[in-house]
């Protein structure tokens, strides 16, 4: 395969991601719903190509190949529905090669071509400003209110690195894009992500924008093992949290079902600790579990639907996966890149501890994490980044300078 008639291809790489993302919206139109399912296929099958012929394999990439089989397996041998799980990840998959291999070949056109998927963000809060009840039943152009953000987040973090390669601070487009983003929560109202996008905004300022270090307990491993402690701790002291659920956030009989689902699916974990079931569908996943309706779609917490899918063994492929991310966001701690992808990896894995499956947005941020270092060998596009250095160049020789007269040597 040609290496650069692919990977300098800039309408093919937009059509991919506009295929690879394309809105929930899409599936109530048969016609239009068969024409993208597939162009998703084709896709595939040309970025499987793709990786298998290009060289060196990166980490990320054996990373992704190892997490998806091992879903493949785990399905394969248990009660999980393989055609649900092929169904149901191939964007994801595909996606994540997409993001690898641009990443190590072409990151600049990676970078600059995401912004083809701004206009998502903005049509979706035009249909939530008009159609305030939902226009179809799964919500809105991005789906549901809940899962909006997994959509929206990877379009906006693509901005703001975009906006700093090019301009060094945050563009007045990518402001209003984050504002965009911030209305459709609000006028959504998702409780999750009311929650999770202001502290992402918040630490973005705080720490990227404002260029402070971030705290070494704000690191992904360290955030990882407090996210598993306080999810531990909802089962260790359940009357308490009921308490303070109940009388700090009003929302303490809507939470029990919740708890009771997560107990539920502990124990068929139990049965499975190894291995796990596989892919399970929503109907197996409320004949298993014993809840049904729509409040056991899935567990409610990614770290049980990663046990449950494919037990020890994907758990412990996951982790891999977080560390490799941790160690490259830790190699770039000091650039505004590093911090961006700290602050977003953490903000993704607070919101894993109590929210929806393991979608593939969180797969796609977590290979862009492992190849943070990349971006800080972006090819500059504007002369912000020359001058940068030479102030820094400056700066190091008055230091130079004035180290004999600080030693009193004449």
């Amino acid at each position: 395969m040609n290496r650069k008639s692919i990977y300098e291809n800039a309408l093919l790489l937009r059509l991919m991601l506009l295929f690879l993302m394309r809105p929930q919206f899409i599936l109530t139109y048969m016609p239009v719903n068969i024409l993208c399912q597939s162009g998703i296929f084709c896709f595939t099958l040309l970025l499987i190509l793709a990786a298998v012929t290009s060289k060196p394999v990166s980490k990320a990439r054996v990373w992704i190949i190892v997490f998806y089989g091992t879903i493949f397996f785990t399905s394969l041998i248990g009660p999980g529905r393989l055609d649900s799980f092929v169904t149901k990840n191939i964007r994801s998959f595909a996606l994540c090669l997409l993001v690898d291999l641009w990443m190590t070949y072409n990151p600049e056109l990676l970078i600059d071509s995401f912004s083809v998927l701004n206009w998502y963000i903005y049509v979706n809060l035009i249909m939530i400003v008009v159609f305030p009840d939902g226009l179809v039943t799964s919500g809105w152009f991005l789906g549901h209110k809940n899962t909006q953000i997994f959509a929206i987040m990877p379009v906006l973090v693509f901005a703001l690195i975009r906006s700093y390669w090019k301009n060094g601070k945050i563009s007045a487009h990518t402001w209003v894009l984050f504002l965009a983003s911030a209305a459709t929560f609000l006028l959504g109202r998702s409780a999750g992500s009311l929650v999770v996008f202001p502290v992402f905004s918040v630490l973005v300022l705080i720490y990227c924008v404002k260029d402070r270090a971030v705290p070494r307990a704000f690191h992904l491993c360290n955030g990882l093992m407090a996210g598993l402690l306080l999810f531990g701790s909802f089962f260790l002291l359940q009357n308490v949290w009921f308490f303070l659920i109940e009388a700090l956030l009003q929302r303490g009989a809507s939470f029990v079902w919740r708890i009771d689902l997560w107990n539920s699916v502990l124990s068929l974990i139990r049965e499975r600790p190894l291995l796990g079931y596989g892919y399970l569908i929503e109907e197996s996943l409320q004949e298993l579990s014993g809840f049904y309706g729509a409040a056991a779609i899935h567990p409610h917490s990614v770290f049980l639907f990663i046990l449950l899918m494919g037990g020890a063994v994907l758990a412990a492929v996951v982790l891999v996966g977080i560390f490799l991310a941790h160690t490259a966001v830790r190699k770039s701690a000091g650039s505004f890149f590093g911090k961006l992808m700290l602050v977003t990896l953490m903000v993704y894995l607070i919101d894993a501890i109590i929210e929806v499956e393991w979608g593939f947005q969180i797969n796609v941020m977590f290979v862009l994490g492992m190849h943070t270092t990349r971006l800080l060998s972006l090819k500059p596009w504007e002369p912000w980044h020359a001058a940068d250095n030479r102030q820094s160049r400056k700066r190091k020789l008055r230091i130079v300078c004035r180290r004999p007269r600080f030693r009193n040597v004449p």
